[in-house]
């Protein structure tokens, strides 16, 4: 079944636990969907990244058509058993509440010809895009993996989030030269969630 399948893919990616000490927790700062967050171990100058959700086209012809604007599969709708999240808004589902699409998507269609396709849901009604500021808030109650990617798609570094503090890890992969982007994950599920970039790029 489509659900089952959500929750369970990709397993065990993750391979290095993220956890920041009592003394170094820091104050975030943001403006507006580029965050500048506090400076990361072993990194001199602030990293600025941004957080992209699909897009808005994407997220519009999956509630036209019921379908995989990619791929033409059929898309599932169903009331929410778990809490998601929404790919376009990035927010997590009120559970029993909120109807959700479950539809095939590849995040690597523009960056890579080899793709890896897999389960998202987005609000089966129109939801407000993502255009916040700095690591949407909802997400951090998430555990998260963020997967660093170089090229030719390759996999440079992995770092799972267990406590929310998810901006100074971030800085610390997008301050590797060699990082194109990072994919933020759900530890749990595997499933994608959204893209960070440096800003500019």
């Amino acid at each position: 079944m489509a659900v089952n399948v959500a929750a369970e893919c990709g397993r065990g990616r993750a391979v290095f636990v993220w956890q920041q000490g009592a003394d170094s927790s820091a104050s975030e700062q943001e403006a507006s969907s580029i965050h500048r967050g506090n400076k990361p171990f072993g990194v001199s100058e602030h990293m600025a990244f941004q957080v992209l959700a699909i897009s808005d086209s994407m997220a519009t012809q999956v509630r036209e058509k019921l379908a995989s604007p990619q791929y033409g599969h059929p898309a599932h709708v169903e009331v929410a058993t778990g809490t998601g999240p929404c790919r376009s808004c990035l927010r997590t589902f009120e559970v029993g509440q909120e109807e959700r699409i479950l539809f095939t998507y590849n995040p690597f269609e523009g960056l890579d010809a080899y793709p890896s396709p897999g389960p998202v849901f987005v609000h089966r009604t129109a939801c407000e895009p993502f255009r916040g500021e700095g690591f949407p808030e909802t997400l951090k109650s998430l555990p998260l993996t963020l997967e660093a990617y170089g090229d030719d798609r390759w996999i440079l570094d992995r770092v799972r989030v267990t406590d929310g503090k998810v901006d100074e890890p971030i800085e610390m992969l997008l301050a590797k030269s060699e990082v194109r982007y990072v994919h933020v994950r759900h530890t749990e599920a595997g499933c994608f969630i959204a893209q960070v970039n440096r800003v500019g790029s």
